[in-house]
């Protein structure tokens, strides 16, 4: 495993730990997944596929069902994003596929979900490969408020967070209104030179 983290606090959500996913063997594309996460007493965790197709959705579900939620004390229940960019073996960011997650079917709450994801490419001068794990606090107009790393091998995020700036969201929504948002990003970087 890359690596793990204990007890990160989010909204009304923990995360007890998280484990970086494996990036598909033999895959060249660019791929994207994105699931929401709802989690209920007594911890109950729900996890809804929203985008992405095989084999990177395989890859980061089977990463995401070793993550472990539960929700902080007093908190009814919880609901948030997490977004899985396995990059391409090259330098330049790769083209990134349009998004167009509509609102889950009979649900009035939704986490806040990616429209416009940007590819941060990957360093010229790094021979490392590894993933980014990002908090995102998102406003309730679909911008990134505030992000914080949960998991940074080795170290992409002062290279990339000039373009995870640049990433839109559809915000999370309670009722009919729109609400602040929590999203989680992870983003595999891999050395280019490895294949």
């Amino acid at each position: 495993m890359l690596g793990m983290l204990w007890l990160l606090v989010l909204a009304q959500i923990q995360i007890d730990r998280v484990v970086a996913p494996i990036r598909p063997t033999r895959t060249e594309a660019t791929g994207l997944t994105v699931f929401e996460i709802q989690v209920s007493r007594p911890n109950q965790v729900h996890t809804t596929p929203r985008f992405g197709q095989a084999p990177f959705s395989t890859a980061a579900l089977s990463a995401l069902l070793q993550w472990r939620f539960s929700l902080r004390e007093g908190a009814p229940a919880g609901l948030l994003s997490v977004t899985f960019l396995f990059r391409q073996h090259q330098f330049r960011p790769a083209v990134v596929p349009s998004l167009s997650i509509a609102p889950l079917a009979g649900r009035s709450n939704s986490a806040a979900v990616p429209a416009a994801v940007v590819d941060p490419g990957h360093p010229m001068d790094s021979r490392s490969s590894g993933f980014l794990i990002l908090e995102m606090k998102i406003d309730a107009d679909g911008n990134i408020e505030s992000t914080r790393a949960l998991l940074d091998e080795p170290h992409f995020l002062n290279f990339a967070q000039d373009e995870i700036r640049k990433w839109k969201f559809r915000p999370a929504r309670e009722a009919t209104r729109n609400v602040p948002g929590t999203a989680i990003v992870v983003i595999s970087f891999v050395d280019p030179y490895s294949e």
